[in-house]
């Protein structure tokens, strides 16, 4: 399982932010932000919940928690005309585009299947006919 530092380090990658602007931001000194990137222990909530704003994150994303994806699902389904009724979380491009292409595989897989079924059924008809 990753730790928070790793993510923290991916999200601050993804927004193409140095260690040294956010170490910045948050009133921290380079090495003491490499810290937390390195292990993400002893921070505390309140940095952490700085370290996401500036990252553009939810603090659940910082944390790990699944419920984003699952809002990103609902989002795409929302944008395809479902109405889910649930608030989304930001997520950066690159995540939203990985989902997307995700989400795209898994419907032409679908599809691919179910033309697989259909010819099989044509085929199960033709064989009960001889």
């Amino acid at each position: 399982m990753t730790h928070i530092g790793a993510r923290i380090k991916r999200y601050r990658k993804l927004r193409d932010l140095t260690q040294e602007f956010v170490a910045q931001q948050l009133d921290l000194s380079v090495s003491g932000y490499e810290q937390i990137e390195q292990s993400g222990m002893d921070v505390s909530l309140s940095k952490l919940q700085k370290i996401a704003d500036l990252l553009e994150v939810s603090l659940s994303q910082l944390l790990g928690e699944k419920v984003p994806l699952i809002n990103f699902l609902n989002q795409y389904n929302e944008h395809n005309n479902h109405n889910t009724g649930i608030v989304i979380n930001h997520f950066p491009e690159e995540e939203r585009q990985l989902y997307k292409d995700l989400l795209a595989t898994k419907n032409a897989l679908i599809k691919h299947q179910e033309a697989l079924l259909k010819a099989q059924d044509a085929l199960i008809v033709e064989l009960k006919k001889k």
